[in-house]
């Protein structure tokens, strides 16, 4: 008595297309990220756009500090670090970033129930 998993070619197909359907939001969301980003025309590692992977290989490494440095002399004084984030060496960045007038925005509904 053997016990086979028999599967028809519909059972193919569905896995084929959930497999094309996963590879294809795999890849829209590395297009939206690396291209279509707000951030997309500041420099970085390639993986660092799309992936906090980078982050992650840096870290386990223990090399972030000089990593960082190299990629500021490379790069200059903003470099893409992440999906949507962007590490500043620039002297007068953290005062103009701070003291940059920025929208403001009702609050949440949520917030003002007590």
């Amino acid at each position: 008595m053997q016990n086979f998993v028999s599967l028809n070619l519909g059972d193919y197909l569905t896995i084929s297309s959930l497999i094309g359907i996963a590879l294809l939001i795999c890849v829209t969301a590395v297009f939206k990220r690396r291209y279509l980003s707000s951030i997309s025309d500041i420099p970085g590692p390639p993986l660092a756009s799309v992936s906090r992977l980078w982050q992650i290989i840096t870290l386990i490494k223990g090399d972030s500090i000089n990593e960082f440095y190299n990629l500021h002399r490379k790069h200059g004084a903003f470099v893409r670090v992440a999906p949507n984030e962007v590490s500043v060496s620039h002297p007068e960045a953290p005062r103009k970033l701070l003291l940059a007038p920025l929208p403001k925005v009702s609050p949440h509904p949520v917030c003002l129930s007590v």
